[in-house]
């Protein structure tokens, strides 16, 4: 039994380090950039604000967002810079900034390591007059996301290291609340996979177990 547990031990060992890892892994919260409205529904003619929020930031360097809106409905009429990441003066500057009748984009990084920023924040708004009368819900979205740490760490919505969530409009006489668009929301948090890791190590380390002691017992016989 003794020689059993010397030859499995280094095995059990490993596995648990691994299976530490992993959990550490799913463990991380990765930024997010949402959209948030200040209305849930709107008429026609009426003026509504879409805030792009950046949350649970860390040590946070730059940022390079863009907010389109789906359908008819919504025509963007400009784009203010938030107050979460300097985009002028001695602390911070602006590397691009447009916008569309369809689209808004900022870019912006800080001026050295001792402005990083940290938390949430508004990034920008962004105004949106309703032009439509249809009685129907459209969709404000996150079309491009990266943010970029002190240590030039890059999270963006393509790697899935960044996570996104889209909001929706009702336009017309009927109100509802101000909804994530589930459909289109990317978590890069998903634990889908890593506990995909854990059952299957879970498992290898039981096939371990299992068949030394089967050795152990057939050679308990002879």
């Amino acid at each position: 039994m003794r020689g059993f547990i010397t030859r499995t031990l280094p095995i059990s060992v490993l596995t648990v380090l691994i299976l530490i890892s992993v959990t550490a892994a799913m463990a991380q919260v990765y930024p997010s950039v949402d959209v948030s409205l200040n209305a849930s529904r709107a008429q026609i003619n009426e003026l509504i604000y879409a805030d792009v929020m950046v949350r649970n930031g860390v040590n946070i360097a730059g940022a390079d967002v863009e907010l389109a809106v789906e359908g008819n409905c919504l025509r963007v009429e400009g784009m203010e810079p938030g107050s979460y990441m300097p985009t002028s003066g001695d602390r911070g500057f602006t590397v691009f900034k447009a916008n569309t009748e369809t689209t808004a984009r900022l870019a912006a990084n800080v001026l050295g390591r001792e402005n990083v920023l940290q938390g949430d924040g508004v990034f920008f708004r962004v105004p949106l007059r309703v032009v439509c009368n249809d009685n129907d819900s459209t969709t404000v979205r996150i079309a491009q996301a990266q943010l970029v740490d002190d240590q030039l760490t890059e999270f963006k919505l393509v790697d899935g290291l960044l996570n996104t969530t889209n909001a929706v409009l009702t336009v017309g006489a009927e109100s509802l609340p101000v909804v994530a668009d589930v459909a289109e929301q990317v978590t890069a948090e998903s634990s889908s996979p890593a506990k995909m890791v854990i059952v299957v190590l879970a498992g290898l380390l039981g096939i371990v177990f299992l068949v030394g002691g089967m050795t152990f017992w057939r050679r308990s016989r002879q």
